[in-house]
């Protein structure tokens, strides 16, 4: 038995076999070996035929089995582990006074605990009969305690006889119910291996986080531990009717990050073993960053007035981000004024706070912006005040001057691209004063009142 570390507490968990695992009746923590003549039955499962449960015994036949000929079932603890106790029910039998029967725990530091012991030639049966005895209720047996206790639990069957046993008639040791308690005082070991909540950038959302964890009796679960919050966690595929009952190995967590605290937090792996005990892995560093970025107010680069080109630019102040995701992308909108005629676009850029936008066609555009972060979060609700953009490639008429809120004098203009005065004639060397009374002042002929056709 390993040394018990100082001050440590000890974790446990029971291996259960044959009727004492109900509806899987396992055998399989139990190692075994049988020389020629003798034999292993793993009939664990009260239907069926011949003899149920767990027996090592001889081979009914003819004739004689030679001396040291056995059949040996081992439960062998595993490494810096230990057996504190064995619930046992089952029965023994014999014919031949030879044979040696036998179920005890023992250790190197802890010697020999004796379950049942039928030495060979005491107590022996009268000739033709049989001797037997059983246990068919569990009976606990403190083979050990926390501290130290026995490594291997036998059941076994041995010829003594110098000159060999019968082999006619049966005998066997047999187990109906048996659990081992096995003591474990070593944690699990825990890595963070990757995974997007470890790589050190900002996330929102669940997000993947990558571990591998060792232990001597296998790892049962993990949780991921952000700040002092539990985020997630996942049980492993464990079997406690083996004697190493959980996995080990990698395996990947999904962790819902809304219900932790946001910013620059450390993050860690708790893992517990099959028997209880839990160990951390390394601390790496994890940002958590849920909030969509606030609204701004933007600006256009120029004033809101017409302009004859059709590139603008929007310009707005990033507030400071603290310990959070810094901006990384802004949204826009475009959209004909009065419409629903509207395209969306995206630009990247750390910490932007300009962008530019191109009319597509003469007119009036509204535009609203919104930003990004590094954590992915966007919100169109956040959107930016509309503000508006007018774009008119054509320069009004020399001498006349566009009302205030309107758009541009192109409506002013014929067929042919030239102003037009009275009478469709140019009137662009017209004084300003002249000019603007004309197109006041149409009449229904289309000239104007005391103008020479």
């Amino acid at each position: 038995m390993a040394a018990v570390p100082s001050g440590a507490s000890a974790g446990s968990y029971e291996v259960s076999t044959c009727n004492a695992a109900p509806g899987v009746f396992s055998t399989q923590a139990f190692g075994d070996f049988a020389t020629r003549g003798m034999r292993i039955r793993r009939a664990c499962n009260p239907e069926g035929p011949g003899r149920r449960g767990l027996l090592v015994g001889n081979v009914l036949r003819r004739g004689r089995v030679p001396f040291a000929a056995r059949s040996i079932l081992t439960l062998v603890a595993p490494p810096a582990t230990h057996f504190r106790s064995y619930k046992w029910s089952g029965d023994l039998r014999r014919r031949d006074c030879g044979y040696a029967l036998q179920v005890y725990a023992d250790g190197t530091e802890t010697g020999r605990y004796e379950v049942r012991n039928k030495k060979p030639h005491t107590k022996c049966p009268r000739n033709g009969r049989a001797q037997s005895s059983g246990l068919p209720r569990v009976r606990n047996y403190p083979i050990g305690n926390n501290q130290a206790g026995p490594r291997r639990i036998v059941q076994r069957i041995d010829c003594r006889s110098r000159d060999g046993c019968s082999a006619r008639g049966e005998n066997f040791v047999r187990t109906f119910k048996g659990s081992a308690v096995v003591v474990d005082y070593t944690p699990p070991s825990v890595q963070i291996t990757g995974g997007a909540l470890a790589s050190g950038d900002w996330v929102a959302g669940t997000q993947a986080v990558d571990y591998t964890a060792q232990d001597n009796v296998g790892v049962k679960g993990a949780t991921a531990v952000v700040g002092r919050t539990p985020g997630g966690g996942s049980p492993r595929p464990c079997d406690y009717t083996r004697l190493v009952p959980c996995s080990n190995g990698p395996a990947t967590l999904r962790v819902d990050t809304r219900v932790l605290d946001e910013g620059t937090q450390p993050h860690v792996i708790d893992a517990i073993d099959g028997a209880g005990n839990s160990g951390r892995s390394p601390a790496v560093t994890a940002r958590i960053d849920n909030t969509p970025p606030a609204r701004v107010d933007v600006a256009v680069e120029g004033g809101q007035g017409w302009r004859q080109t059709s590139d603008f630019v929007l310009a707005w102040a990033n507030p400071p981000e603290g310990d959070r995701a810094p901006i990384t992308a802004a949204h826009q909108t475009l959209c004909r004024a009065g419409t629903l005629e509207c395209t969306a676009t995206r630009t990247g850029g750390d910490a932007i706070a300009r962008i530019g936008l191109t009319a597509p066609a003469p007119g009036e555009y509204t535009a609203t912006v919104w930003r990004e972060d590094a954590a992915g979060n966007q919100e169109a609700d956040n959107a930016s005040v509309p503000v508006t953009l007018r774009y008119d490639p054509e320069p009004p008429p020399a001498g006349l001057r566009a009302p205030v809120g309107h758009r541009s004098h192109a409506h002013l203009r014929g067929r042919d691209g030239q102003g037009l005065g009275s009478g469709g004639r140019d009137d662009r060397d017209q004084p300003r004063g002249v000019g603007c009374l004309a197109v006041a002042s149409h009449g229904p002929g289309g000239r104007a009142p005391g103008r020479a056709g």
